[in-house]
């Protein structure tokens, strides 16, 4: 039997909040595969349904491997023990063949979600489907995606090598942004692994949380909170807050962004460990580095922080990397603010990937305050303004292999290049490229900035589909610069 090659902290129940889905997994074995990468798939498969709460009224899954033709592993009522999937997972069988794609998602609309095989969706919910190739499909897709997605089933395609992206955008729901995925080879699975956890409990979650505002339920971790701010700068929206989120707020600016085709990033946690490295290097300046400082404070000071929410922890860089404090320093928000308002400005070069192995190694342990091992959501928010002196790729990877999501926010980068080998994909959710160190914040009633997994109130920013809100509208007041 093959050992699945992952890290222990990397196998988490994220998705604590996503307790109710159908999901079926359809797995391309054609001959183009081959036995080695196969048991990257095996890795990845394995990662995913780690982290799911499995069971028989929570999620179940279901999974087909094809070729020239499908053939069902399990359905989705054949296993309610995750031990009994997992060790399904472990012991596929590699068959090789052709790559009938369009033949294989017609059969499992007909027989993977149907009430006879597990599905629930007669009783509202979520079915999800996650195809995985790396090959042209040999006969039409284009009918049987459309009769899956018309059936109310959300569709995730994930490409690998040399998959075609125009095939891919055709299975995948619709925006291709957040149903597509690339890799450019098999071992980097594991590296998306995370992110697809993130969005397939996301996408969930907003079914799940919908259905229970319809019904008005009075424990909805959406209700009203004041402890809010929104910052925006340029086309970027960041919302962060304590407490929990005001619901119909949260849903215009979702719906906002979606229309103005502008990048929202949303910090809807009570629970998390967050990094913030912070560049300081010569092209930034004096002045500038005061408007990073400023940002930091007014971030963090809405912040629920204290020992058993939220930790905060901050490192500076630039030829060296310098230790500000751990994540376990200091758990009174009252003594970061005070550190980040003497945080000194330093100069030198930008040396980015260094900087990130050492949050890596100094910060995300359990001696200096991580609590991955209590499936804590572990943040790494990097702010740069140039392109580093030394490789990230490598640094960068590492990071998200334990699981850390790394958020970029880069000001005035000409080449977003290596920010974009930095930060966590989708690009659009966790890197923000922006022109100037000027900031504007508005005060409503609710939060921004990082999508936290696992946590509730991410959906509430998710669900903004048929309202509008012109921010201008907003109230707004500038931070003194």
């Amino acid at each position: 039997m093959h050992p699945v090659r992952i890290e222990k902290s990397y196998v988490s129940s994220v998705c604590r909040e996503a307790s109710v889905a159908d999901i079926v997994f359809l797995v391309d074995e054609s001959w183009s595969i081959g036995k080695e990468n196969f048991r990257n798939i095996q890795d990845f498969l394995y990662i995913i349904v780690s982290s799911f709460d499995v069971g028989e009224d929570k999620i179940r899954i279901g999974l087909i491997q094809y070729s020239d033709a499908p053939h069902t592993e399990f359905f989705l009522n054949t296993y309610h023990r995750k031990e009994y999937i997992l060790e399904k997972i472990q012991k596929l069988r590699y068959q090789g063949g052709g790559t009938k794609t369009g033949q294989s998602l017609q059969f499992m609309l007909e027989n993977h979600f149907k009430k006879t095989a597990g599905s629930r969706r007669e009783e509202g919910v979520p079915q999800i489907a996650v195809v995985i190739t790396d090959g042209q499909a040999q006969d039409n897709i284009q009918e049987p995606a459309k009769e899956i997605k018309d059936a109310g089933i959300t569709l995730y395609a994930i490409g690998i090598k040399g998959a075609s992206l125009v095939e891919l955008q055709e299975i995948a729901s619709d925006p291709d942004d957040k149903h597509v995925y690339e890799v450019e080879d098999f071992t980097d699975l594991q590296d998306i692994s995370h992110n697809m956890l993130e969005v397939l409990c996301t996408a969930v979650e907003e079914v799940n949380q919908i259905a229970h505002a319809s019904q008005g339920m009075s424990t909805s971790p959406c209700s009203p909170s004041s402890h809010s701010f929104l910052f925006h700068f340029e086309n970027h929206f960041i919302l962060v807050g304590r407490g929990i989120v005001n619901l119909s707020f949260s849903m215009k600016i979702a719906h906002n962004c979606e229309r103005n085709k502008t990048t929202c990033l949303f910090i809807f946690s009570t629970l998390a460990d967050i990094v913030f490295l912070v560049d300081t290097s010569t092209s930034i300046g004096r002045e500038n580095f005061q408007k990073v400082k400023n940002f930091l404070y007014t971030l963090v000071s809405s912040l629920n922080v204290s020992s058993d929410q939220i930790r905060v922890g901050l490192a500076q860089y630039s030829n060296k990397t310098f230790r500000v404090f751990l994540l376990n320093q200091y758990s009174l928000k009252s003594d970061i603010l005070e550190q980040i308002q003497n945080l000194p400005y330093r100069s030198g070069g930008s040396y980015t990937g260094t900087a990130l192995d050492f949050v890596r190694t100094t910060y995300f342990t359990e001696s200096a305050g991580s609590r991955v091992l209590e499936n804590v959501p572990q943040i790494v928010i990097l702010i740069t303004d140039g392109e580093s002196n030394d490789e990230v790729k490598i640094p960068a990877n590492k990071l998200k292999a334990r699981g850390i999501s790394v958020y970029v926010i880069g000001i005035n980068v000409q080449d977003t290049t290596k920010l974009q080998e930095i930060a966590n994909k989708p690009l659009n959710k966790f890197l923000f490229s922006i022109d100037s160190y000027d900031l504007q914040g508005y005060y409503p009633g609710t939060q921004t900035v990082v999508l936290f997994p696992a946590q509730p109130q991410t959906a509430c920013a998710t669900m903004g589909k048929s309202l509008s809100l012109s921010l201008s509208q907003l109230p707004v007041f500038t931070m003194g610069y």
